[in-house]
């Protein structure tokens, strides 16, 4: 028969009418795929093969045939009207072809290297299948000839390889009599006597109540029985037997019982064993929640697990043609992929195969399952059988997504963070390069990812950058450093973590950092300047802080030992106890308040158990949100003014007294003196100048006070 395989129905019309004309057996497909499905069923002595089809074409198709032992045979002629070129006819001898035609077709052409490509290979059949039948008589002769020989050492073989023994038993007397082989069989020694009783013994309580059973049975109704049963041996150990006897009549009663006995003990393990893996595979065909599929193609029968009813809502027996219940529920969009890997497979008679597709449910929905299956083959390479295991990948597609959405995020969050980060595999090409680097860097990703780090950056001798990345990748240890980078003229702290393919970089520019901090660490010596050069006490304290840092003054002027721990809980304790209370709430409402500065007079407590008259005061600072922080101030000692001050009182108070009793005599003896007339103009001008020494003395002793 020949095959014509065409996508265009005109083509194999005109080629079919043509060939069918001249007497030949014609068979057509119209692709690549239903060519290999009829290629398995049917020998094929010639194919016209199309080269250009949709879906698999021609060459593909050939490479196939000639991989499969059944069509290997087959002449192949290819027809291109495209492919003409000398390299695809190459390539169409190298797949199989054993000739190459052009279209359009001279159908007179094409007639005459088919009837003698035709010939040709009918009569390299013929003489394939007539070596072959000579072959086989010939080894049909070998086999005979030693089978003859053989047949006799067969029969003496048989009995001792069936592990089979007759006996026979004598109803009258009682007497039993066994071959050599029971005593074989029994592990007894030849020289023992074997009785009936001797038998029984050997018997469990079960075994013997159904041996009674099958005796009653054997003797009332039957002349043939069956009865098998486990015997204890002498050394304890048991084996299972399975007896086989006859009853023997003689002037029409009971006279002999002949019978057989095979020892079953292996069979019986095997038959338990079965059980076991029987047990096992029921177990896990229950544990699992794949879709267990067996398909005999002998038997034409399609086995399911409870499975394609959890997964895919079928029952168990909805498939009624096994051969094509997978194209029934496989997506119209995979068919064609799954169809060309199956036939693929089979073509080429491998084991085994798996594929990835969708499946519809029995509610119409689809689901993404993963197949696998185990083909087996006969002798001709002809598929038997196929047991398959499908997954259902929702949960897994589900966890993919997740995945996805989380890398997504870890992402977006590299992406976001205010740190240059980077990735390199093993052999320094950089793999990932984060917006930050692009700005840190100025190298956008295009400049970066697949390069080499240190083509970039070449490693300097005045930087630490190129061995402490070594070290991290060797090591498999992370690394912290910072260093300066001269052609970018910049300072960075780098973070180095190894990871599965390479490292993996964080790194930040900390230039303007360690400018601030150069200009903070000057600002700081010039306060500690300040803070020796000044002898007023001065003191730092966090507001969050209970701890209050003083200078050294606090030590020299109040006594104070260095050691001693200076709080919140020991600064209030040192103020006088009618002060506290003013002192500690007008601090409170200054930083309630967001006040920038803080002043107040106090007495304030030394080692020795005095108090001092202080002024102290205070510069609050602020963050960014306006909110009190730190606080730095000073404690003036004003103890030294403030006695001064009291001396100066009561000198004020003393002296008021003693200019005022003079004045005040005068002013007495004027008042005397007022009667006079040639005197009163005298003495009102001495009284005037009187009164106001008399309140410019006052006015001295009311400032003073």
């Amino acid at each position: 028969m020949i095959l014509i395989v065409d996508d265009i129905p005109e083509n194999l019309f005109s080629l079919k009418s043509v060939l069918e004309h001249n007497n030949f057996k014609v068979d057509t497909a119209s692709s690549g795929e239903e060519a290999l499905r009829k290629i398995l069923k049917t020998n094929y002595i010639l194919i016209l093969l199309d080269v250009q089809m949709p879906g698999m074409d021609g060459f593909e198709v050939a490479e196939l045939i000639s991989g499969n032992s059944k069509a290997k045979d087959s002449a192949i002629i290819f027809l291109s009207a495209n492919h003409t070129d000398s390299e695809n006819v190459l390539r169409g001898y190298s797949v199989g072809a054993v000739d190459y035609i052009t279209k359009p077709v001279d159908l007179t052409l094409l007639l005459t290297r088919v009837k003698t490509l035709y010939e040709i290979v009918q009569t390299r059949i013929e003489l394939k299948e007539q070596q072959q039948r000579i072959e086989n008589l010939y080894e049909s002769e070998r086999k005979l000839a030693h089978s003859l020989s053989r047949e006799r050492k067969k029969l003496l073989l048989t009995q001792r390889l069936a592990k089979m023994a007759s006996w026979e038993y004598y109803i009258e007397s009682e007497q039993l009599k066994c071959s050599p082989e029971v005593y074989k069989i029994l592990k007894l020694d030849p020289k023992t006597e074997i009785n009936l009783n001797r038998f029984l013994n050997g018997l469990s309580k079960d075994d013997l109540e159904k041996f009674q059973t099958v005796s009653n049975h054997f003797r009332n109704k039957s002349t043939k029985f069956e009865f098998s049963h486990y015997f204890q041996l002498a050394d304890g150990s048991s084996i299972f037997l399975q007896h086989y006897g006859k009853l023997e009549l003689k002037n029409g009663a009971p006279f002999r019982i002949i019978g057989a006995l095979q020892d079953k003990t292996e069979e019986k393990e095997n038959e338990q064993e079965f059980l076991k893996l029987y047990e096992r595979y029921k177990i896990v065909n229950k544990a699992t929640n794949d879709i267990i599929c067996d398909w005999d193609i002998l038997k034409n029968t399609l086995d399911f697990n409870n499975n394609i009813t959890s997964v895919l809502g079928y029952p168990k027996e909805v498939f009624v043609r096994p051969e094509t219940w997978w194209e029934e529920i496989v997506h119209p969009a995979d068919l064609h992929v799954v169809k060309r890997q199956f036939e693929t497979t089979i073509f080429k008679g491998l084991s085994n195969w798996n594929t990835e597709c969708r499946l519809r449910c029995n509610d119409g929905s689809y689901k993404e399952v993963f197949a696998q299956s185990y083909c087996l083959y006969n002798s001709k390479g002809q598929l038997t059988r196929m047991v398959t295991a499908t997954k259902d990948l929702s949960s897994l597609r589900s966890v993919e997504n997740q995945l996805e959405q989380t890398e997504l995020k870890l992402r977006q969050t590299i992406e976001s963070i205010n740190e240059g980060f980077f990735t390199c595999n093993r052999t320094w090409e950089i793999t990932y390069w984060n917006n930050k680097c692009e700005e840190i860097l100025n190298l956008r990703k295009e400049e970066t990812l697949g390069k080499v780090l240190w083509d970039l950056f070449p490693p300097r001798n005045d930087t630490k950058f190129y061995d402490q990345y070594c070290h991290c990748l060797n090591s498999k240890r992370s690394v912290f450093f910072e260093e300066y980078y001269p052609p970018l003229e910049k300072w960075f702290r780098v973070n180095v973590h190894p990871s599965e393919e390479g490292v993996a970089v964080y790194f930040e520019d900390i230039t303007k950092e360690l400018i601030k901090d150069l200009e903070l660490n000057k600002a700081i010596e010039k306060a500690e300047l300040i803070k020796a050069a000044s002898h007023d006490v001065i003191w730092e304290a966090d507001v969050n802080s209970d701890l209050i840092n003083f200078n050294r003054n606090l030590f020299l002027q109040y006594g104070y030992k260095q050691d001693v721990v200076t709080d919140r809980t020991w600064f209030k304790q040192r103020l006088h106890p009618d002060d506290c209370d003013r002192v500690l709430q007008s601090l409170k409402e200054s930083l309630e308040n967001n006040h920038n500065f803080w002043e107040q007079e106090y007495r304030f407590l030394d080692a020795y158990g005095m108090y001092h008259y202080v002024h102290g005061k205070a510069h609050i600072v602020k963050n960014e949100d306006n909110k009190p922080i730190h606080m730095t101030g000073s404690i003036t000692n004003l103890q030294n003014l403030k006695e001064k001050e009291f001396k100066l009182e009561e000198i004020a108070f003393s002296n008021s007294h003693l200019l005022r009793k003079p004045l005040a005599n005068i002013l007495g003896l004027l008042d005397l003196l007022q009667g006079q007339a040639e005197q009163v103009e005298v003495i009102d001008m001495i009284k005037k100048s009187g009164q106001e020494l008399d309140e410019i003395i006052k006015q001295i002793a009311k400032t003073t006070y």
